[in-house]
């Protein structure tokens, strides 16, 4: 083969030299992109959840959300909103810090009826576990935060104020069954 100019001796020795510059490896590639991709998920999920979902209970849906209290489940000690007033909810929510979501409830004197999330979570009846049910009567302001959280030590459901960490009410537990054999009974 001919390079023209360019076939010297000095040339064909260029071609002919090693050098020790090695590629990455396909795998190592690989695993960049994966953290990379991953890393801008993570990103995108937390963009996501800066905001709270807003769910409307009873008449809340047609009032200004300024004008309602709302309740969240704390993600680390949770109990579960199953009714408001003795009107049940629709379904399940369960609580994670990448999908916040606040019930926007009308105020004045509620009753709440909450559970331990085991039977939500798809407990295993082996080891069987205990849900607990509790009921909380509590006075709602409008536009302030609460947090609704167990405090199992005591049998306890709590209604904290996120703003100020007061513990405005306190449920006591009203019933305690074994997971998969049957549902709250709230008196």
């Amino acid at each position: 083969m001919s390079f023209g100019a360019l076939d010297t001796p000095q040339f064909n020795h260029l071609l002919t030299q090693r050098t020790d510059v090695r590629m990455p490896r396909r795998g190592s590639e690989r695993g960049i992109y994966f953290l990379l991709c991953a890393y801008l998920a993570v990103l995108g999920l937390w963009g996501c959840a800066t905001q709270p979902m807003l769910i409307p209970i009873e008449e809340a849906g047609r009032q200004d959300p300024t004008q309602l209290a709302r309740l969240e489940e704390d993600s680390r000690w949770p109990v579960l909103l199953r009714a408001v007033d003795g009107t049940m909810l629709e379904s399940y929510r369960v609580p994670t810090p990448f999908f916040p979501y606040q019930y926007l409830v009308p105020p004045g004197r509620r009753v709440l009826w909450v559970m331990s999330p085991a039977e939500v979570l798809g407990a295993t009846p082996i080891p069987a576990g205990r849900i607990h049910c509790y009921t909380i009567d509590v006075e709602l302001q409008a536009n302030v935060v609460y947090r609704l959280r167990e405090d199992r030590s005591a049998e306890q459901a709590l209604l904290v104020r996120v703003d100020s960490g007061d513990v405005v009410a306190r449920g006591p537990l009203v019933d305690q069954f074994l997971s998969g054999t049957r549902h709250c009974r709230w008196r």
